[in-house]
């Protein structure tokens, strides 16, 4: 812990080492401490950059656990729910940067030229089932189920649920289309 506390203190974690070499329980369980306590009280100021961090302040950008590894994020949402706090549910940014990390190679492009059209359908599903069981971005969720929607058309499998799902979120609203039918 003295090693997480010296580091914080000081600012010195980015100088001693790159970010993605930290793997110290101490550390992550130090920033889960401190996103615990800016959960607690907006004038938490135990953690640089001044007063706050976590999700009442904002602090905890994006760009931050973009940074991390999964390993780290694993590591950091571990703490944070040992103190009530799961990441994966309560932070958007946490959500993406582990959702985008996991499914990296699921996404790229190089992966999905050589997947047969059901093998798409099964990945985006895949895809689709953990975007909804976590905070991702809405439009995540609505990309993926228009991608499903679209593909399953093609596959003449066409799926009346997810036909149903994606009106209820279109990726455009349409102002023709009778609240009934939602």
């Amino acid at each position: 812990m003295e090693w997480a506390n010296t580091l914080i203190q000081n600012g010195a974690a980015h100088k001693e080492c790159e970010f993605f070499e930290i793997e110290s329980e101490s550390f992550f369980k130090r920033l889960a401490e401190g996103y615990d306590a800016s959960a607690k009280n907006d004038k938490f100021d135990g953690y640089p950059g001044g007063p706050g961090f976590g999700p009442s302040s904002g602090r905890m950008s994006s760009s931050l656990f973009e940074a991390f590894t999964i390993a780290q994020l694993e590591k950091f949402n571990f703490h944070a729910k040992s103190m009530g706090h799961n990441l994966l549910q309560k932070e958007p940014g946490f959500a993406m940067a582990f959702f985008s990390k996991t499914f990296s190679e699921e996404l790229s492009k190089e992966y999905q030229e050589f997947l047969t059209q059901e093998m798409k359908l099964a990945n985006l599903n895949n895809l689709l089932q953990f975007a909804e069981g976590h905070k991702v971005a809405d439009s995540l969720v609505q990309n993926l189920t228009h991608e499903i929607m679209t593909l399953t058309i093609k596959l003449d499998q066409f799926d009346e649920e997810t036909f149903k799902k994606y009106l209820k979120a279109p990726l455009e609203k349409n102002e023709h289309l009778k609240q009934e039918l939602l």
